[in-house]
Order: structure tokens, then C-alpha cells, then sequence
């Protein structure tokens, strides 16, 4: 933001076990999309590790990323898109 430095997320800490269902709630502005790209693998933090599997996954290159998104991760997007002339049964076909 130009000159300003804007700290999304500061000093987190926490950990979801094997089968946990989370739910990420919080005010406008407080970081939610900011830690879902990041749980997400689809931004990297400037500081600060991302372990899965106590895995750095912050070093990995793209296609192991890629790899642990597709095998360990359940992700729904906030900015889905969905094809109006197309059922909701066949929106979810689509990707598969």
C-alpha cells in the first residue's frame, strides 16, 4: 500500500489436526482471506513459516504445492464461480 506497511497477519499460531472442520470468522479486514490464501497455498507469507505435516511448506516449489493441495487440502473458495446455465449438480462435475 505504497508507504504503508499493512501487517494482515501478526504473531499466528495454530494448528488443525487430521479431520478437524474449521470455521475462520472474524470482522472486515482482520486478515480471514489473507489466512486462507496462505492455509490455501496460493500466496506465500513474507516472514514466518507454513508447516503441514511439520513440512516448511513455504520453501516447496510450485508443483509440491500443487501436490499438497490436491492431496491434503479441502478448500471453497470465498470468490467461487459458478456457471449460471449449468445445474448446481453439474457445476461440481465440472472441475472433476
Amino acid at each position: 500500500m505504497g508507504d504503508v506497511s499493512v501487517k494482515a497477519l501478526d504473531n499466528v499460531t495454530f494448528s488443525i489436526e487430521e479431520g478437524e472442520i474449521v470455521c475462520i470468522m472474524g470482522k472486515s479486514g482482520s486478515g480471514k482471506s489473507t489466512l486462507l490464501r496462505q492455509m490455501g497455498l496460493l500466496d506465500r507469507p513474507t516472514h514466518g513459516v507454513l508447516k503441514i505435516d511439520d513440512r516448511p511448506v513455504t520453501r516447496m516449489g510450485e508443483g509440491e504445492r500443487a501436490d499438497l493441495r490436491l492431496n491434503y487440502l479441502g478448500y471453497v473458495f470465498q470468490e467461487y464461480a459458478l456457471l449460471g446455465e449449468l445445474t448446481a449438480l453439474e457445476n461440481v462435475y465440472l472441475p472433476v
